[in-house]
């Protein structure tokens, strides 16, 4: 087998989707995996191409998010079924899970514990090689870029690009050996992580198509909303619209003048200074917590409310539209960057952050600005259109936990026809207080049913539902699920001893002792329903996982040709169902996914 490690250096990455890939590409390096030769360098971009797709292994950093795509080889899926890619970056996020701290080439120790976008500099190739005491790494490409006046300005020939790519692929090289030296040899689920960022790849690649004439006029409407707002605060409170250097302020109400003003505004309708909540810092806090308790606190005080309206909707007004319109393409497609920097390996989306639209509670409008890749204007009356459908699973981390704890009880509450949530309820709250109220009763219980399960205490569950009823919850819990109780206990136990957990697919995360006993429980079954996830995408027709448009924590968005979209939407169902057990001497249990109607929009999925 021909083992293949390389590297390109490219255009501005912004441009990825405006230029081909032949214009993209500036230069290319590849060496053996034995390194039996120096690295190669070409700016020979179908002469490069041609060479890597015929490799039986490729090895390189991030080049599955990267520099494959960008030569305009797509067929990931493929080649990382066949186990024919090695990609460090989701390699190392595996094997080497996040450090609470690392101290870098250059600067001072970085934290990452509790913020999984900062662990984005730790799995840098320079970073890693830095980490792993291997060799390659040179130069400084940003400076050589504003040097020349832009990444694309560089000449190929020029000797120091070169060398800084030379410095990449050896430097990759070397990482693979290191890590290979550290943890050993490739295991099945490092293999499967390999196909995992094949599909988070594929999605990227994929995009979401945007209509950025709605996104213009939500925009446009936000900002009238906001005018009207400021103006209203300013006329009658003095709210100051202009900074110190007289020009506009971006945020009036972040200011200590504008603090201020709203608090006069507050008290003018009755509210007194201790009644508002203040922050760590001492300053007022004017979240939407604070203001719905305030409101709530001064029922029928038209003022107050108009304050804290006012308020919610400058500072509130949702954010999504904007970032939308700032990461579309040049094709009109979004495609938003994937990472699995979490603990537990779920995915974070950015470029943008799709998970923040709505979908409760008529915010699922919000997902109106995104639309199939074919609409029905871009074809003629015969033409196949695109629809779009949502996919999700049917409580997937308490099935999860259920078939990790082995709690048979609990595992019963999954049977046909049972709905846990209602049987919680009318367990910890009453058959009578369910039948009066059996929405919010189910509510509640699904609320604080996940927190229960992770190990959260008496008084965050409280806060989510009231004292009372979070413990009765709680009380009711730990009578009726004895194994539960005691798997939560397990888990914390491993975790505290060991700082370690598996999800029961072969994925060792990262415990805190300290914190075992909410970590521990909450990695393995948060774990277990990633993988879940992934398992029902793996078992999918690679021409289906094409026309995926989202991950959204545990739901999947679709786009597909209105003349196969029957046909494609029980594929999807029948791929995220079925049985499962983390051991063969485990019980199974059913893991069920339903589908939404067929809708020309995002948001009309759930309408």
């Amino acid at each position: 087998m021909t083992a293949l490690v390389f590297d390109i250096e490219t255009d501005d990455a912004n441009k990825r989707y405006a230029l081909p890939a032949k214009d993209f590409f500036r230069i290319g390096g590849l060496i053996p995996l034995d390194g039996s030769t120096e690295p190669q360098i070409t700016d020979d971009q179908k002469l490069f191409r041609d060479t890597v797709d015929a490799q039986q292994l490729l090895i390189g950093h991030n080049i599955m998010a990267f520099d494959l795509p960008a030569l305009g080889i797509t067929d990931l899926l493929e080649r990382t079924q066949a186990r024919q890619i090695i990609d460090t970056w989701p390699l190392a996020t595996v094997m080497d899970t996040p450090p609470d701290s690392y101290q870098p080439r250059e600067g001072k120790r970085r934290w990452i514990a509790g913020s999984p976008e900062k662990a984005k500099s730790y799995y840098a190739l320079d970073n890693l090689a830095f980490q792993y005491g291997v060799g390659g790494k040179t130069n400084d490409l940003k400076a050589l870029a504003k040097e020349w006046g832009g990444f694309g300005e560089i000449p190929t020939d020029d000797a120091e690009y070169r060398a800084y790519l030379e410095g990449d692929v050896v430097a990759s090289r070397n990482l693979l050996g290191a890590m290979l030296a550290r943890f050993g040899q490739l295991n099945d689920y490092h293999w499967r992580e390999q196909r995992v960022a094949a599909v988070l790849s594929t999605v990227s690649m994929n995009g979401f198509r945007l209509d950025q004439v709605l996104t213009q006029q939500k925009l446009d409407q936000n900002d009238r909303i906001r005018q009207i707002n400021l103006q209203w605060l300013a006329e009658h409170f003095g709210l100051p619209t202009v900074n110190k250097a007289g020009k506009m302020s971006k945020n009036p109400i972040a200011t200590q003048e504008g603090k201020a003003a709203i608090l006069n505004a507050f008290y003018a309708f009755g509210v007194k200074p201790g009644e508002i909540d203040v922050t760590p810092k001492g300053d007022p806090s004017l979240g939407s917590d604070s203001l719905n308790a305030l409101v709530e606190k001064h029922a029928g005080n038209d003022g107050v409310e108009r304050v804290a309206d006012a308020v919610g909707q400058i500072q509130g007004l949702r954010t999504v539209y904007g970032t939308a319109m700032d990461s579309v393409h040049s094709d009109g497609f979004c495609h938003p960057d994937l990472f699995t920097l979490q603990a537990s390996g779920r995915v974070s989306t950015q470029g943008p952050g799709l998970t923040v639209f709505g979908k409760r509670d008529g915010k699922y409008h919000e997902r109106d600005i995104f639309v199939g890749d074919v609409t029905v204007d871009d074809v003629g009356p015969d033409g196949d259109w695109h629809v779009l459908f949502a996919a999700d699973f049917a409580q997937i981390d308490a099935r999860a936990v259920a078939v990790l704890s082995q709690d048979p009880v609990y595992m019963a509450m999954f049977d046909p026809g049972v709905d846990l949530h209602v049987e919680n309820a009318i367990a910890a709250f009453g058959r009578q207080a369910y039948e009066l109220d059996p929405k919010g009763s189910r509510q509640d219980a699904k609320a604080i049913g996940h927190g229960w399960n992770y190990g959260l205490g008496l008084e965050k569950l409280a806060a989510l539902v009231g004292y009372d009823r979070a413990n009765a919850f709680r009380g009711m819990m730990n009578q009726r699920y004895g194994r539960l109780v005691a798997w939560k206990q397990e888990c914390a136990d491993e975790g505290a001893a060991t700082g370690r957990i598996d999800n029961g697919f072969g994925r060792v995360m990262k415990v805190n002792p300290e914190r075992a006993y909410t970590q521990g429980p909450a990695l393995r079954g948060q774990g277990a329903a990633r993988d879940l996830m992934f398992e029902s995408i793996l078992r999918m027709d690679h021409r289906v996982v094409r026309m995926i448009k989202a991950l959204v924590h545990d739901e999947l968005v679709f786009s597909v040709p209105r003349s196969i979209a029957v046909d494609v939407k029980r594929h999807v169902v029948d791929a995220m169902s079925f049985e499962w057990a983390p051991d063969p001497a485990f019980r199974p249990i059913q893991i069920e996914a339903d589908a939404s109607p067929f809708a020309l929009t995002w948001g009309g999925c759930y309408s």
